[in-house]
């Protein structure tokens, strides 16, 4: 099997050595420490050594905790996936349909009897894949999607340009990315480019909110990158449960799940994934970005402690959030009953619920440093993606409106700014 990039999103979880990594446990004398009866197959929890029911007992039970406790997930929802392929999304997936087939049989009065639908973004234009191996992904995932007779929706990441010729989209997306020199703006705009699209997907279909089968270890590979890349501004708005910058707001019920535990259960259990090819294939093979040295980095810190990128997570997750990074509440959700629950009702942040956003990441930029700038991006976009102004004129419609819209508004207040 190839090596792991580090995030193990696109490993097929077929060899569970490699899921439970270098540090080694005796597992075939070992004894589940949960059920006491059960031979141990993996390490739960970084350092518990279980048997295959239990270790899904366990992850299982995070996920209903981040849902309940943060109140990820209410009755009136209709919830889209954003379906990768991988372990993670895939646990995403199998957990979420399980949570609703249990509600809807139930029929219990607080039970969150959700809508679920499921959208899976081709990304084989960027990264280089031939069609054979783009339909063959599509089958696949239509094949595990129907098993849960779940809605599927399909898009190919060139079709974020709106536009009805398919061959035109697909030669702005070449364009774009051919304009785009360096290495790591290549990745950061194929993934700024998905998320713009999993947006419209879920505006278009009246979707309410987002998941994302974000892991801990993802998440902690994002914290060292974004450092590296110079958001750390930025760094709180990621880190969260819930980013409601978008018209559905995003939420990561797998924040406190690590890769691996989550590679493990698809393989036990034989949830089908895809092995997909990872970023590097954007890039010459000699290249090393910083977003795939940060994952090997986190990766590393794994192999000699398995607990390493929960503390990232965990200390990130310490900083202030920003005014985003809260659900509101819904229809006959009180503040009250918010309470009970354990749901926090106040915000850390004290600043602005109108955080100033790059146009191109929508990551917040601090106000006072970018007054000069016209319009606002990031840091990390300035010097990645949009050092050469060509760039900007091969962004998708929609973008190119934001950026016009912000540079129009400063021009109204300029005579106003210190």
């Amino acid at each position: 099997m190839a090596a792991c990039a580090g995030a193990c999103d696109g490993c097929s979880a077929g060899d569970a050595s490699h899921a439970i990594g270098d540090r080694r446990l005796d597992i075939a004398r070992s004894v589940c420490m949960k059920c006491k009866e059960e031979a141990a197959v993996a390490l739960a929890n970084q350092t518990e050594p279980m048997c295959a029911q239990c270790l899904r007992s366990s992850i299982l039970g995070k996920f209903k905790t981040v849902l309940n406790t943060h109140a990820l997930v209410s009755a009136q929802d209709r919830i889209l996936l954003g379906f990768s392929g991988g372990p993670s999304s895939r646990v995403a997936l199998e957990f979420l349909a399980e949570i609703r087939s249990e509600a809807l049989a139930s029929r219990a009065l607080n039970a969150p009897g959700f809508g679920l639908g499921v959208v899976f973004i081709d990304e084989g234009l960027a990264i280089g894949t031939s069609r054979e191996e783009r339909s063959r992904a599509v089958d696949v995932v239509e094949k595990i999607v129907s098993r849960l007779e779940l809605p599927l929706v399909v898009r190919r990441l060139e079709e974020v340009f709106d536009d009805d010729n398919q061959e035109d989209c697909a030669t702005q997306l070449k364009n774009l990315l051919d304009s785009v020199k360096d290495g790591t703006g290549k990745e950061d705009i194929v993934e700024i480019l998905r998320m713009e699209l999993l947006e419209q997907v879920a505006k278009k279909e009246g979707y309410t909110k987002l998941v994302l089968g974000l892991s801990t270890t993802r998440i902690a590979a994002r914290v060292v990158s974004a450092t590296a890349k110079g958001q750390g501004f930025a760094l709180a708005a990621g880190v969260q449960y819930v980013d409601s910058r978008w018209h559905a707001p995003v939420v990561l019920p797998l924040r406190d799940c690590a890769t691996k535990e989550l590679a493990l259960l698809c393989h036990f259990f034989h949830l089908e994934t895809l092995f997909l090819r990872n970023f590097s294939t954007l890039v010459e093979p000699s290249a090393s970005t910083i977003n795939s040295l940060c994952s090997n980095f986190v990766f590393t810190l794994r192999e000699d402690n398995s607990s390493r990128d929960h503390t990232i997570v965990r200390t990130a997750g310490k900083l202030t959030p920003f005014s985003f990074n809260h659900l509101a509440p819904s229809n006959g959700d009180s503040r009250s009953m918010r309470k009970r629950r354990g749901v926090k009702t106040e915000l850390s942040n004290s600043g602005s619920n109108m955080e100033a956003l790059c146009v191109l990441c929508r990551a917040p930029v601090d106000g006072r440093s970018q007054l000069e700038d016209d319009p606002r991006y990031c840091r990390s976009c300035t010097l990645q993606i949009v050092d050469d102004s060509k760039v900007c004129n091969l962004l998708p419609r929609h973008i190119q409106a934001r950026r016009a819209g912000q540079a129009w508004m400063k021009s109204q207040i300029e005579e106003f700014l210190l």
